[in-house]
């Protein structure tokens, strides 16, 4: 019962892991979000011709220095999400690596047990019955 207990608690554990990564993912995607509008933000900047967002019409004319350093900025952001978030993904592969092996083991444990309780059984209960037994 202590195995499955903890199959139960290991389980648990990646939930929260994958939970984690899910976090993680979002916070990549916002990110990203962010970073495509700064750059959308300067291109329109650039671009007398192009329409300007709302947002653009709202603040004013935005300074391309400060513009830049958010896009550098959020470059960073991005690449170091990216980064983590390639780590969690293959920590958590490895993590299920292990355990499927782990369960294959003593999956593989318990049944040699079981047959071996059964043949016990047999040997003891079983086969003394039937030799008794006179045709």
């Amino acid at each position: 019962m202590g195995q499955f207990r903890d199959y139960l608690l290991y389980c648990e554990s990646m939930k929260n892991a994958l939970r984690q990564r899910d976090i993680q993912q979002v916070e990549y995607e916002e990110l990203t979000g962010s970073l495509e509008a700064r750059l959308a933000e300067r291109d329109s900047a650039t671009n007398p011709g192009a329409s300007k967002s709302w947002m653009s019409t709202l603040t004013g004319p935005t300074d391309p220095q400060k513009l830049q350093a958010q896009i550098d900025e959020f470059q960073r952001a991005v690449d170091e999400s990216s980064e983590s978030s390639k780590k969690t993904n293959a920590q958590i592969l490895s993590e299920l690596e292990y355990f499927n092996d782990q369960k294959t083991h003593d999956f593989k444990f318990l049944l040699h047990e079981y047959a071996r309780s059964q043949l016990e059984y047999a040997q003891k209960v079983c086969f003394p019955f039937f030799y008794r037994l006179e045709f």
